[in-house]
């Protein structure tokens, strides 16, 4: 299994330069580039040849069916034959990379593209049926601190614990620290 090229997209803010891109939009723009720049290496690559996508992504609200799909459809390298979403939360895209690399070991196919992508500024927000029920009396200055953004809730709140996923990490670090007396 060789890596035959990488790259990604400039690093973003909330809200900020990147903020009215959707996931697909974004990931296309990353594999087209990535995809253009292997054609141009080898002049036997085509984009076309990719047969299999497994994309990581932990924020799938709002993005629409099958995020991989949609990337390879706006990049231009036609149907896919397999593509699907893999979310490990942070591991996500790491998990596509070996996930990828064992479909290529394996035999069930020559190449394969693999990426994660998250755009935190376009997560939409969460509201159950039973809140609009019980707010539709309400004002929005009333209801606005009680929405829920969705990169939040599915990929940054440990609900078990009912705490956000960079205390958890603080704390399984501290633990490890701790463990192998490095404190």
């Amino acid at each position: 299994v060789v890596i035959i090229g990488s790259t990604r997209s400039i690093m973003g803010a909330t809200n900020g330069s990147l903020k009215a891109m959707t996931s697909a939009e974004l990931g296309s723009q990353v594999a087209n580039g990535l995809l253009t720049r292997l054609e141009g290496m080898s002049r036997s690559f085509r984009r076309r040849e990719v047969e299999y996508f497994i994309l990581g992504n932990s924020v799938g609200a709002g993005s629409g069916q099958n995020l991989p799909r949609q990337i390879a459809a706006l990049a231009g390298f036609g149907p896919v034959e397999a593509a699907f979403v893999v979310n490990e939360l942070c591991g996500s895209g790491l998990e596509a990379i070996i996930l990828g690399a064992q479909a290529v070991r394996l035999g069930e196919y020559p190449m394969v593209l693999v990426g994660g992508v998250e755009c935190p500024s376009t997560a939409p927000y969460l509201i159950t049926d039973k809140q609009l029920i019980e707010w539709q009396d309400k004002r929005v200055e009333e209801i606005q601190p009680l929405v829920v953004k969705s990169d939040i809730h599915d990929a940054l709140w440990w609900p078990t614990d009912n705490a956000h996923a960079i205390a958890q990490a603080e704390d399984t670090t501290a633990e490890w620290v701790r463990a192998h007396g490095l404190d």
